[in-house]
Formats: structure tokens, C-alpha cells, sequence
């Protein structure tokens, strides 16, 4: 008897959860049908969003990463730019609406560094890195295909991958807090700063010193995770902090819980790009030498 219908290869041979009556079923066998026709399975990446397609790499065979409410667009741009030999698809549901009121998400650098007139000085380039056997960047047909996503509808496997990434950001808190300290082994008052904040109160802590007042620096270089060591050694000589911000003063709980408030923490801050001078956090300084007000 003839074959007149059947699975696409690329389409997994597993019961869908979608309702009776839901399209979704069709649209994935159709979607599937093309890769198979193309014979791209192998070279093939989905990005599917929340909502009922969000169960969408469950009835793929090809790599699939689910992505957050109507960012699906997105994240198979990064995808794509990361991965160009492979093809990237979007598989968008109920849910996506959200993309056309959501602004892209960025990574702003502090505003000076676009000032800067001196000479930079770049990190070696890795040559290689660790595989990643867990990756979603085509498996080529030599692999099972691989999922990356967040949502378990079992809450047995959901609880168990929420204690497994906490377990993992408890091992980032204990190996990638970074900080760098200036003179603060015999400080009584330390500044704080993150960002060009930092290199505003160096200065002013070096003409501290230079008025014979013990000021010494800490400058967060991972705000999360919080350098909390720096701060704890700082804070068993040291009398007072003082956090310098161009902000209203973000930093200020983050100071005060790696010291268990054990010191008091003051704040000096300007905003709206007003970048303070080295001589008012001086004044700073020398307003709280003595300890705290």
C-alpha cells in the first residue's frame, strides 16, 4: 500500500498538549515539511516564546531556545549573528503582542568611556573555548537535538532546575567577585565608586592623604557579584564609608549589608550627568575625618 501521509522527519513522534481544535499542531508539521524538504534539520535553530508554543522544542527535532514574551525577534537575531551558517527561525504564539510595546535591551557603557583621548589597553583575545555540549547551534545530525529553556510544567523538574541555578549563582558569588583597593589597609574613612566615579574619587582620596587624612578606595569592578570581602577586611579598621554615585545613591544598601552595617555609610552623589570634581568629594572626606558625624 502507498504512503500517502506521514511525520516529517524533522518533527518529533510524541502527543502534542495543544487543545483539540488548535492550529499549532498544523503550523509545526508545516514548518517541518520545509525543513525537511530544504534538509536542514541539522543546520537548523528555532526560538519559540511563552505562552501554549512555548512547548514548541518538544515537537521539534532540530535545536530549539525558548525565549521571554515577544522576544522570540530578538533573541534569533543574536542567534543568527552568533551562528551565521545556521538557519534561525522564529516560532511566535499567543503571548507576542508584548514585542510591539517592549524597547530592545541594552548594555550601556559609562558616558565618558565615548570621551576618552588616552590610550586603551584590550584584554588578549581567547583563542578557544570550553565546548559547551548543551548549546542550540545545529546539531548538524551527529547529536540529539538540544533545548534551552526555563520552563518545566512538572514541578518536581522545575524545582530541581531552580536549587540547580542557584547552586550555580552561589558558585559566581563564590569565584567572580572583583574588586580593586587603594590604601585601604590602614583607612579610616573608605570611598566607594564604581565606574569613572571611581577614578573622580582616586583623586580625591590621594589629596586626602596628602592633608594627612588615612582615606583609602574601593572600587566595585562586578556590582553583582558584590565584591563583599573587599569590604568586610576594609570594615575591620576602617571608621566610615562613603559611597560617591552618579546616582542617588544605588550602591548605598549593597555597602551596607557586606558590612552588616557595622560602620556607618554616607553618601555623596550627582545626577543628570553632572560628574562631580575630585575636590567636593575632598570636602566629603575631610567633613566626615574623625569618624561619623
Amino acid at each position: 500500500m502507498a504512503v500517502v501521509f506521514e511525520k516529517p522527519k524533522s518533527m518529533a513522534d510524541v502527543t502534542m498538549h495543544y487543545c483539540p481544535g488548535c492550529t499549532h499542531g498544523i503550523i509545526h508539521r508545516l514548518v517541518c515539511e520545509v525543513i525537511d524538504e530544504m534538509g536542514i534539520e541539522g543546520d537548523t535553530i528555532g526560538i519559540c516564546p511563552v505562552g501554549c508554543s512555548v512547548m514548541a522544542y518538544d515537537y521539534f527535532n532540530c535545536d530549539m531556545i525558548e525565549a521571554a514574551h515577544g522576544r522570540a525577534p530578538a533573541v534569533a537575531t543574536g542567534v543568527k549573528r552568533t551562528n551565521p551558517d545556521k538557519f534561525v527561525f522564529t516560532y511566535q504564539g499567543d503571548g507576542d503582542l508584548a514585542d510591539e510595546y517592549l524597547k530592545p535591551a541594552m548594555r550601556l557603557a559609562d558616558g565618558l568611556i565615548g570621551q576618552k583621548m588616552e590610550p586603551v589597553t584590550f584584554p588578549e583575545k581567547k583563542e578557544s573555548f570550553k565546548e559547551k555540549p548543551w548549546a542550540a547551534n545545529g546539531h548538524g545530525g551527529k547529536r540529539e537535538h538540544n533545548i534551552i529553556n526555563s520552563l518545566y510544567l512538572q514541578p518536581d523538574v522545575l524545582e530541581n532546575s531552580v536549587k540547580a541555578r542557584f547552586e550555580r549563582y552561589e558558585e559566581i558569588k563564590a569565584t567572580r567577585a572583583e574588586a580593586e583597593t587603594y590604601l585601604t589597609e590602614d583607612a579610616d574613612i573608605i570611598v566607594t565608586a564604581y565606574g569613572a566615579t571611581a577614578r573622580v574619587a582616586k583623586s580625591a582620596v590621594n589629596m586626602a592623604r596628602e592633608q594627612g587624612i588615612k582615606a583609602g578606595l574601593i572600587r566595585p569592578i562586578t556590582l553583582w557579584p558584590f565584591p563583599v570581602k573587599a569590604y568586610q577586611k576594609a570594615a575591620e579598621t576602617a571608621k566610615l564609608f562613603l559611597c560617591a554615585e552618579m546616582s542617588m545613591g544605588q550602591m548605598i544598601d549593597d555597602v551596607k549589608l557586606a558590612i552588616n552595617c557595622s560602620k556607618p555609610v554616607e553618601f555623596y552623589g550627582r545626577t543628570g550627568g553632572v560628574i562631580p570634581k575630585p575636590s567636593e568629594i575632598f570636602e566629603e572626606i575631610k567633613k566626615y575625618n574623625g569618624g561619623a558625624k
